[in-house]
């Protein structure tokens, strides 16, 4: 798989719309690549947030550190979520991260 200048990638949209079904074919196809899926963050890491604006703005945040952790390890990261802001989308851009909405 292709990916030019790219250092990872981030499909976010609504629930249904194929986030983690697209997250896994590029998983296969690309080496060194590391799924982060939201709903396992959330069920591993943010037991203690729920679904305000707040805390998937906190949410998101964790998910952003756990790509810097992932581009520390050379590795290729391939993250879902529902939820996007302009935070993380700027950090996105300058970590090279490409971010795509999916829709359903």
């Amino acid at each position: 798989m292709k990916t030019i200048n790219k250092k990872g990638l981030w499909f976010y949209g609504l629930s249904g719309s194929g986030k983690s079904y697209a997250s896994k074919i590029v998983t296969k196809r690309k080496k060194k690549s590391f799924l982060i899926d939201g709903d396992y963050v959330r069920k591993f890491i943010s037991k203690d947030l729920g679904y305000t604006l707040r805390d998937r703005k906190i949410q998101i945040r964790r998910v952003l550190g756990i790509v810097r952790i992932s581009l520390k390890s050379n590795l290729f990261p391939i993250v879902s979520t529902v939820y996007m802001d302009r935070y993380v989308a700027k950090n996105l851009r300058k970590l090279k991260i490409n971010l795509i909405k999916l829709y359903k």
